[in-house]
């Protein structure tokens, strides 16, 4: 656990947790609140997530609660052995919750606890996660043509290990 500051504007810190299978539920209630149905996990893929992909150090699950045990934001970084690039695999922000840094925090988590590069895929139409991936050092590379389920093109980042904000 660990308490980070999350911006000039608010001055407010916050507990990240490495999430547990308990916390599935609330993994699957802030996707709810977040994204499309066609980019959801079954709880099923949460369930590994949170347990066994964390127990064999594949997977690192963190979280930020908001005030009344509200999951604000959760990322999942799949590390693979012998690589030095950690994978952001999914990030979401509660939509009531944006605005407040989270998501810049948990990235900057990721990048202290695995000294790694950074890769992550995003939707190309999606302007305000591309503005904070740039906002973070990362850089645009690949188009990734009919990467999602509804046909939309991705496009992939990266960022070299020096951690910025």
């Amino acid at each position: 656990m660990a308490s980070v500051g999350v911006g000039a504007a608010t001055r407010t810190a916050v507990r990240i947790v490495r999430l547990q299978a308990a916390d599935a539920g609330a993994c699957v209630a802030l996707e709810l609140a977040a994204f499309d149905p066609t980019e959801r996990f079954p709880a099923r893929v949460w369930r590994r997530f949170l347990g066994p992909c964390q127990e064999a150090k594949t997977a690192i699950v963190l979280g930020i609660w908001a005030p009344r045990q509200v999951l604000a934001a959760v990322i999942i970084a799949l590390v693979r052995r012998n690589s030095r690039v950690v994978r952001i695999y999914f990030l979401a922000v509660d939509p009531g919750c944006r605005g407040r840094g989270y998501g810049a925090t948990l990235i900057a988590a990721i990048a202290r606890r695995t000294g790694g590069d950074l890769s992550l895929e995003v939707r190309l139409d999606n302007t305000p996660a591309r503005t904070l991936y740039e906002r973070l050092g990362f850089i645009a590379g690949e188009l990734l043509p009919n990467y999602y389920p509804d046909g939309a093109t991705g496009l992939r980042y990266r960022r070299a290990h020096a951690e910025k904000k």
